[in-house]
């Protein structure tokens, strides 16, 4: 669980304002299959891919390299929202031995810090060999880079919301520098 990087303000205001633009009015009311690499899969209610979006796929993924000091190539991109009841099983996202698979989660929904303390929606890492459970609040413009074979899911909002949680998620794989 030391590998989980938890950046705030990752991106400016004006590029968190054009994926923010991007992703209004965008959500399909389908599932997207195939997101995560568990078998029984893990199916989120509202998303959209981005996997054929310059500005995703390359403009802000050149601005995630240059943040962490890393080199990706881009496995898949895509936006994912969730209303009430709607919490992701726990899952992993790649089972890849070699520990170059990362995931990267942004959070586009914009409250105050007290908000989140009541109306949830975290991250939640499952570190099964403590036996215990790290919850990370969805902040706004908050990015988190994690190996991609880290046991976790998304929690949706409770009743207290009737937003729906939105999360831009990268796969990248690391290659040599």
């Amino acid at each position: 669980m030391e590998k989980i990087i938890i950046i705030d303000s990752f991106f400016t205001d004006e590029d968190i304002q054009c994926i923010v633009n991007c992703l209004t009015n965008n959500f399909k009311t389908r599932c997207l299959e195939r997101i995560n690499a568990a078998i029984k899969g893990d199916y989120a209610y509202w998303g959209i891919s981005l996997k054929k979006n310059f500005f995703f796929t390359t403009y802000l993924k050149t601005i995630i390299e240059k943040r962490f000091n890393k080199r990706f190539n881009t496995k898949d991109v895509y936006a994912i929202g969730q209303t009430y009841s709607q919490t992701s099983t726990y899952h992993i996202d790649n089972y890849n031995i070699d520990n170059n698979i990362y995931s990267f989660c942004l959070y586009l929904n914009n409250h105050t810090d007290n908000d989140y303390d009541n109306i949830d929606g975290s991250i939640c890492f499952k570190d099964v060999l403590n036996k215990c459970i790290i919850s990370v609040s969805p902040k706004y413009n908050r990015g988190i880079l994690f190996p991609a074979n880290y046991l976790h899911k998304g929690d949706c909002f409770n009743k207290e919301s009737t937003e729906l949680r939105i999360c831009v998620t990268w796969k990248l794989q690391e290659v040599a520098q």
